[in-house]
């Protein structure tokens, strides 16, 4: 099974926005009975360039309109993450082109032997 999002975007998210970082994951563990993912591809950009980006696209949200220093909170949120789960985590350079990042994806996934 794949998905796109899991506890880890509530950490991220909620996380800056006056909810406990450990109630976050407490609540999280309690509620997938602490089940994890065998891999998380984190596609890593500053928020600026993410920020250009989404500049002319059709599905803005409330958090795409919030200001930069969220955005660069939410980003060392993800990162903080990567160091706490090593085992699973692999950042992915996204300021690449997409070939680039594609072929990062495609060699994390060989390594794992998921293709």
């Amino acid at each position: 099974m794949f998905l796109d999002r899991y506890w880890f975007s509530s950490y991220a998210y909620q996380g800056f926005e006056k909810v406990s970082k450990a109630v976050i994951m407490q609540i999280s563990r309690d509620a997938t009975g602490g089940l994890m993912p065998n891999l998380v591809l984190h596609f890593d950009l500053v928020p600026e360039l993410a920020i250009l980006r989404k500049e002319g696209c059709a599905d803005v949200d409330r958090y795409d309109l919030k200001e930069l220093s969220f955005h660069a909170r939410v980003r060392e949120a993800y990162l903080e993450l990567s160091v706490q789960y090593p085992a699973i985590w692999k950042v992915i350079d996204a300021s690449r082109s997409q070939e680039q990042v594609l072929a990062d994806c495609l060699s994390v996934l060989r390594e794992r032997r998921m293709v």
